[in-house]
């Protein structure tokens, strides 16, 4: 059975990242590059990413030693003893036995092992890089997702090193799913999912770790995928019918303090989260990708927009945020556009819920079977919270933020 937790949808925090743009205001970089210095691809690949590579190896080849002596301490101990153990390394894992049981775990594996030949370990993750000028500065793989990519391997191979047992990790890119929330255009997606695949190769990765579209991974006959898009559009009705009537775009304050039940939480929860997310018709309009994250105005009125969230529209008039030296024409209808924005990000939290609630309750996965043992970013029973960026920034991923080194080639 799929547990209540499971069937709850989840998606990563722009709390911090609403907070952060309050701060920083309008002091964005709208010359391209301006502040950067260029690199060859040979110095690139074979300084820094060596040394990346180099420090990531020495980080798990520490964490073999450290597992093997928990693991030699266990009496009769197996196979999978080693397995667990690695799944609740600390600093690989932030997992807790309250979740997952020793019997649940080892029950998986052999049933994994049975139906594949080896341990496959799945993790819906790398949707795409959003349209987001506050979170990045292009839609490509940038220095985090090649670091996630790097750390899958090292996790699938000290697996396979300490107990013996080949061990997989399978990326499902779930950006085609989610496109129908956020409406990222699909070359952005295909171009996305085929830089992490030239990454794989390039890193020769494959060994250990495999790409694929979620869409296409889940894919079966044409009656099961017509039920699946007939219970989507069910489901947004639904929540549309009961929800829409509390959700005052005027004075998104008032919808923190209504109190339906958890739906309704959800999608206020998913709608601070994916505000970040969205592909605004509004102010995007199709434009060039270099517009969205080079043009002074929509810059600054993107930034402008999230800053004013806790606004009642009519304040917006004669808000600083809003002055036509930060907005250009932008402050000729501004109004409507912050209106506008916020009914699209209210209809993108609909079809985000609609979207996870649904492929959870018919199983896309076919977790109920076992075939597999699911990683996730976000601890649920029955699943794995494997660290895929840094201990720090557990809870973050790659594809919603921009990743960087300090001088000690730490990721940042």
């Amino acid at each position: 059975m799929i547990h209540n937790s499971q069937k709850v949808s989840q998606i990563s925090s722009s709390h911090r990242l609403i907070e952060l743009t309050s701060q920083i205001r309008h002091r964005l970089n709208f010359i391209p590059f301006s502040n950067s210095l260029f690199i060859s691809q040979e110095f690139f690949l074979n300084e820094v990413l060596k040394k990346i590579i180099d420090k990531t190896e020495l980080i798990f080849q520490n964490r073999f030693q450290s597992i093997i002596k928990r693991i030699e301490r266990v009496s009769n101990r197996n196979k999978y003893d080693s397995i667990i153990e690695v799944l609740y390394d600390n600093d690989l894992f932030k997992n807790s036995m309250a979740f997952n049981t020793r019997s649940f775990i080892i029950h998986n594996i052999k049933e994994c092992i049975k139906y594949n030949g080896f341990l496959n370990l799945i993790i819906p993750i790398f949707s795409r890089k959003p349209l987001s000028p506050i979170k990045n500065q292009g839609t490509n793989p940038d220095l985090g997702e090649i670091y996630s990519l790097i750390r899958f391997y090292s996790l699938a191979k000290l697996i396979t090193e300490i107990s013996g047992i080949k061990c997989r990790v399978s990326i499902l890119s779930d950006g085609n799913k989610y496109r129908r929330a956020c409406l990222t255009p699909l070359e952005i997606i295909n171009n996305y999912q085929n830089s992490l695949r030239f990454w794989i190769d390039k890193l020769e990765l494959s060994e250990y770790v495999s790409l694929f579209d979620y869409e296409e991974w889940i894919k079966r006959d044409q009656c099961w995928m017509e039920e699946r898009s007939s219970m989507y559009r069910k489901k947004y009705d639904d929540l549309s019918l009961k929800y829409d009537k509390f959700f005052d775009f005027w004075d998104l304050n008032k919808i923190k303090y209504i109190n339906i039940d958890l739906e309704w939480k959800q999608l206020c929860y998913t709608f601070f989260l994916i505000i970040t997310s969205v592909n605004y018709e509004s102010i995007f309009n199709q434009k060039f990708i270099n517009d969205v994250y080079f043009n002074k105005d929509i810059q600054n009125f993107y930034i402008s927009f999230i800053s004013s969230l806790d606004m009642n529209i009519k304040d917006i008039t004669n808000s600083h945020l809003f002055r036509y030296e930060l907005i250009g024409d932008f402050y000729f209808n501004k109004e409507d556009i912050v209106s506008t924005m916020r009914k699209e990000a209210w209809e993108a939290s609909k079809r985000y819920v609609s979207i996870s609630l649904v492929d959870r309750e018919i199983d896309t996965l076919f977790l109920e079977k076992n075939y597999f043992l699911k990683c996730t970013i976000h601890r649920k029973e029955k699943e794995f919270n494997f660290i895929s960026t840094s201990k720090k920034d557990y809870c973050r991923t790659a594809q919603h933020s921009v990743a960087g080194l300090d001088n000690n080639l730490n990721l940042m």
